[in-house]
C-alpha cells in the first residue's frame, strides 16, 4: 500500500481527528513565540516583527485546519501545492532571520512535516523536506548553531523529517487498513444478512478473504458427521477446485471443528508437531508454511470451517485472525439462516402428509421436465393413481388409518421409480407420476408393479386387526405422442384414470397392446427404461 492509496483510504474526518494533535502544538509553539519575542530586551521593531511573524503562524495554522482541511481533495496537485506552501512559510521564517531560539524554526518545520504527511503522504513531505534543507544551506541558517561539525548542521532536519515521515506512514498503513478491514466487514455483514442462499454466502466469504488477506489458499468447509468435510469453496494460487467430501479425522481442520476453537500457525511444519497431528494436503501438493483457520459455529453448533493458508511463515497477524473470526461469525448466522430457509422452501414445495411434491410444484417441475425431453427427442410418461375406494378405509377405520394407507403407497410408489422421476399428491387418494425418458410401454410395466406391490402392503386397524389391502387405477399418457405440454398430458391420463375405473377398478388404463400399436409410428427409441 503507497501513501497515495493510504489517502485515498481516509475520510476528511480521520485525517482531521489525525492533525489536531499537531495543529495544538503548532499554535502552542507560536503563542510561546510571542511571548518569547514581546519579553525581548531588543528594539521594539525586532520584537513586533518576531511576534508578527508567530501571529502569521498561528493564523496560517488555523486557515489550515478550519478552511484548507474541511475542503481537503484527494487530487495529487493539491497534495503538492500544499508542501509548497508549507515550504514557502518556512523558508520565509529562515530568510527573515527573526530574533529566535534555533528550537523554534526546528519544532515549527517538524511539527509541519508531520502535518504534511497526515495530509499529503510521503513524497510531498519528502519534497518540503528536501526545499527546507537546501533553503538551510543556501540562506546558510544552520537550526543548530551550537553543533561545530557544520555537515551535521545541515543534516539534523532531513535527518528527523525522514524519521517522522516513515513513523507516520506506517502508523497510516495501519489505521487505513483497519478501517478498510472494518468497512469489508460491515459490507459483508450487511450483504450476509440479506443472503438466503448458501453457495451466495461462501462466494461472499471468498470475495471478503481475497479483498482483506494475501492468502494463497482458502478453503470453506461444510462440517458432515461424524468426521467429513464437504469442502463447498477451495482455492490455492490461481486455481478454483470442484467441490468434493473430505476426511478431517486427525487434521487441522478436524482440530478446529472438534474444539470448535480457532486456531493460528505461524509455522506449519514446526507448530502442527505440538498438536500431535500429521499433515494433510488439500489443493496443490505443497505444504502451507502459515494457516489460520475458524469454526463456522450457530446456536452452539459447529456447521463448519474457514480457512486460509500462505506458501510463506508468519504470514499472518493477529489483526488477520480476528478478521477471520468475525468473517466466520457472520457467515455462520448465515449459512444457518440459509439452512433454514432452505428447510421451509423445501417443505413448501411438498404435501405435509406424504412428502410428495404438491399440486402447483409438481406442475412446474413436470413442464421443465418435458421441455427437457422435447430438446433430447425423448419421450416423457405420466401416471395417474387413484386409491379404489379410499373412503371407507377412513369410513370404517378412521383417519389416521387413511393416512397410514397414503403413506404407505408413498412409500411404494418412490421404491417403483428413479430418483429423476417425479410423484406428486394430486388430491386427496390421488398421485400422479412423471417418469422422463419412458415411453408408454415402460410406464405400463411401472404401473404393473406398483399394482403388484400395493397390493401386497400388510395393514393393521387400531386394535391389530388385518385390513385388506388397497388396490389401485392407473391412467396412463405418453409425451409427444399424445400431447406436449403438462397439462394436457396429465388431462388424457386422468380421463385414462376413470376408464380404468370403470372398468371395475384395480386396472392400468391402456393396455400394453395398445402402446405397441402406437409406436409403430414413432421414431425408433435410442434406449430401454430398466424395469
Amino acid at each position: 500500500m503507497n501513501s497515495q492509496s493510504s489517502a485515498l483510504q481516509l475520510s476528511n474526518l480521520e485525517q482531521r481527528q489525525l492533525v489536531t494533535p499537531v495543529v495544538v502544538q503548532a499554535v502552542i509553539l507560536c503563542v510561546m513565540m510571542i511571548a518569547f519575542a514581546l519579553g525581548l530586551p531588543a528594539p521594539i521593531e525586532s520584537r513586533l516583527t518576531n511576534a508578527g511573524i508567530a501571529l502569521a503562524g498561528i493564523v496560517y495554522t488555523l486557515f489550515h485546519y478550519y478552511i484548507l482541511l474541511p475542503n481537503f481533495s484527494t487530487n495529487r496537485i493539491v497534495w503538492w501545492l500544499v508542501a509548497l506552501i508549507n515550504s514557502a512559510a518556512i523558508g520565509l521564517l529562515l530568510w527573515l532571520d527573526p530574533i529566535q531560539p534555533w528550537a523554534f524554526a526546528f519544532f515549527l518545520a517538524l511539527l509541519t512535516t508531520s502535518g504534511s504527511v497526515i495530509l499529503t503522504g510521503r513524497w510531498p513531505t519528502y519534497v518540503f523536506a528536501v526545499i527546507i534543507s537546501i533553503a538551510q544551506w543556501v540562506l546558510a541558517r544552520p537550526l543548530f548553531p551550537w553543533i561545530d561539525y557544520v555537515p551535521l548542521q545541515y543534516l539534523v532536519f532531513p535527518l528527523a523529517a525522514a524519521v517522522i515521515t516513515e513513523t507516520a506512514m506506517l502508523t497510516r498503513r495501519s489505521i487505513a487498513r483497519q478501517v478498510n478491514r472494518l468497512e469489508l466487514l460491515s459490507r459483508v455483514t450487511g450483504s450476509l444478512v440479506s443472503s438466503l442462499e448458501i453457495q451466495e454466502v461462501i462466494e461472499l466469504v471468498c470475495n471478503a478473504i481475497q479483498q482483506a488477506m494475501k492468502a494463497d489458499t482458502y478453503y470453506v468447509g461444510l462440517f458432515r458427521p461424524p468426521d467429513s468435510l464437504y469442502m463447498a469453496l477451495l482455492y490455492d494460487e490461481g486455481e478454483f477446485f470442484p467441490k468434493t467430501t473430505v476426511s478431517i479425522s486427525n487434521t487441522l481442520a478436524g482440530h478446529v471443528v472438534r474444539t470448535a476453537k480457532p486456531l493460528h500457525l505461524n509455522d506449519v511444519p514446526r507448530e502442527h508437531q505440538k498438536l500431535n497431528l500429521p499433515l494433510f494436503i488439500v489443493g496443490k501438493p505443497r505444504t502451507s508454511l502459515s494457516w489460520m483457520g475458524a469454526p463456522l459455529i450457530s446456536g452452539g453448533t459447529v456447521l463448519g470451517i474457514i480457512a486460509v493458508a500462505s506458501y510463506e511463515r508468519n504470514a499472518f497477524t493477529k489483526e488477520d485472525m480476528d478478521l477471520l473470526i468475525n468473517l466466520s461469525n457472520q457467515a455462520a448466522m448465515a449459512i444457518d439462516n440459509a439452512n433454514h430457509h432452505e428447510e421451509v422452501e423445501r417443505r413448501s414445495r411438498l404435501d405435509s402428509l406424504t412428502g410428495c411434491l404438491n399440486h402447483g410444484v409438481f406442475i412446474k417441475a413436470l413442464d421443465e421436465k418435458i421441455q427437457e425431453c422435447l430438446k433430447k427427442n425423448q419421450p416423457i410418461s405420466v401416471i395417474m393413481l387413484d386409491i379404489d375406494l379410499f373412503k371407507k378405509y377412513n369410513d370404517m377405520h378412521g383417519h389416521l388409518v387413511g393416512d397410514q394407507v397414503l403413506v404407505m403407497i408413498t412409500e411404494t410408489i418412490r421404491r417403483h421409480i428413479k430418483s429423476t422421476d417425479l410423484v406428486g399428491r394430486w388430491g386427496g387418494e390421488e398421485f400422479v407420476i412423471a417418469l422422463p425418458n419412458a415411453t408408454g410401454e415402460e410406464a405400463v410395466r411401472v404401473a404393473r408393479r406398483l399394482q403388484k406391490s400395493v397390493g401386497q402392503i400388510y395393514l393393521t386397524d387400531r386394535s391389530g386387526t388385518v385390513i385388506s389391502a388397497p388396490t389401485i387405477s392407473q391412467g396412463i399418457a405418453m409425451c409427444p405422442l399424445e400431447a406436449s405440454d403438462a397439462y394436457s398430458l396429465i388431462d388424457l391420463a386422468d380421463q385414462r384414470l376413470y376408464r380404468a375405473k370403470a372398468r371395475g377398478r384395480n386396472q392400468v388404463e391402456p393396455q400394453e397392446n395398445y402402446w405397441e400399436e402406437q409406436l409403430v409410428s414413432l421414431p425408433e427409441q435410442a434406449h430401454i427404461r430398466q424395469p
